[in-house]
Formats: C-alpha cells, structure tokens, sequence
C-alpha cells in the first residue's frame, strides 16, 4: 500500500494514556484461555499465534456460524467475520469460499478478562454443536 498517512500530533498523544504491556498481556492470557478449552474439545484453532503477535480475536470454524454468531449476539457477544465471501470473485478458491462461509473471530482483546472469557465459553457450550 503506497498512500500510508504519519499517525497525527492528536492519536499520538492519545496513545500515550495506554499500558501497551497490560494490552499485550491481557490479549495473550484470553488467547491462551480459548485455545485451551477448543484443543480440550478436539476443536483447532484457525490461526496460532507465534512471538510478537497479539490477537483481538480468536477466529475459529463454526459449521453453523450464523447461527452461532446470532445466539452469541443476542447474548451481548459480538463476533466479527473477518472473511467476508466477496461474490463475483473470478480468483475464488475453496479455502477462501469455506473461509467465507464458516469461520468467525470471538473476541479476546483487552476489554476482556478470564471471567469474560469464561462468559463467552459458557454460552459456547450450551451450542456446541454449532461448531462441531
């Protein structure tokens, strides 16, 4: 991408008020959290994270995910697809096209503690079968 733009006098004060520490900290302890339970549930995660990476989300595969993503809004749980299917698409693969229609990202950024997780896995569990 060619037109990047410098971060404004304004965002950068900003971003001085954050613990960039307590972010990281706190997204990696909810990441390790939901990988736990879905490796405990023979369920693989999308993506691992290695060193230096700090997710805002834990993007699983859900076979029913509007569905899943639904019962979890009404439940004050918004999940993101960040892999919309782009229709028309003539570089459409298989991957992307199963991408597209089941995978879903739970949120885990720094809003959230253990016991949000522990929210967000409770009402995963009374779906569970959405998933698998």
């Amino acid at each position: 991408y060619t037109n990047s733009y410098k971060i404004s006098r304004y965002s950068y004060s900003l971003l001085q008020f954050f613990n960039i520490i307590e972010i990281k900290t706190q997204r990696l302890n909810n990441y390790t959290h939901l990988k736990k339970y879905f490796l405990e549930k023979r369920i693989e995660p999308i993506v691992n994270i290695e060193n230096g990476m700090y997710p805002f989300c834990f993007p699983i595969y859900v076979n029913k995910r509007n569905s899943l993503q639904r019962y979890l809004s009404e439940n004050g749980i918004y999940c993101a697809v960040h892999w919309p299917s782009i229709k028309n698409n003539p570089s459409r693969n298989i991957i992307s096209e199963k991408l597209a229609n089941h995978q879903l990202s739970l949120p885990i950024d720094q809003r959230y503690n253990i016991e949000g997780m522990e929210y967000i896995l409770t009402k995963i569990d009374d779906h569970i079968e959405l998933i698998c």
